[in-house]
């Protein structure tokens, strides 16, 4: 009976230390799957970070397109107003030629009117220094 109790306890120690070396066995591939995925976890950490700065990037370039374009938006504003007060000007000048010119018309129509009663003046005169040339010639005959 010792002798079989010595070969159940020697199966039972077989037995233990193959379970021993299964569980050290379960445990190096658990403790090796725990190291992978802290590996992994690692790798995706980065990632998240290298996707968050490319985001921050991007939302950067967002915004200064955004203010580009509002710069912009007021350039064309201002180009508009510019264009309706240069537009209200020339049609002022426009106007103010206009006026100066009827107002030249005018005067040169004066001045012609004035230049004619001078020829008109003058050849009054001339007629009437020849008569008078002629009457004292008549006298003088």
């Amino acid at each position: 009976a010792s002798e079989e109790a010595k070969t159940q306890a020697e199966a039972k120690c077989v037995e233990l230390s193959k379970a021993s070396a299964e569980a050290r066995e379960e445990a190096k591939r658990a403790h090796d799957a725990a190291r992978e995925s802290g590996e992994a976890a690692r790798a995706v950490i980065k990632q998240q970070s290298q996707a968050e700065a490319e985001l921050a990037a991007v939302r950067e370039r967002v915004t200064e397109a955004e203010t580009s374009q509002l710069h912009a938006e007021e350039a064309g504003r201002q180009a508009v107003n510019e264009h309706a007060r240069t537009k209200a000007q020339l049609k002022s000048v426009t106007e103010e030629v206009a006026r100066m010119q009827k107002e030249l018309e005018e005067s040169a129509s004066a001045v012609v009117e004035a230049n004619s009663t001078r020829l008109a003046l003058a050849a009054a005169r001339g007629r009437a220094e020849a008569a008078e040339v002629a009457s004292e010639q008549d006298r003088a005959s």
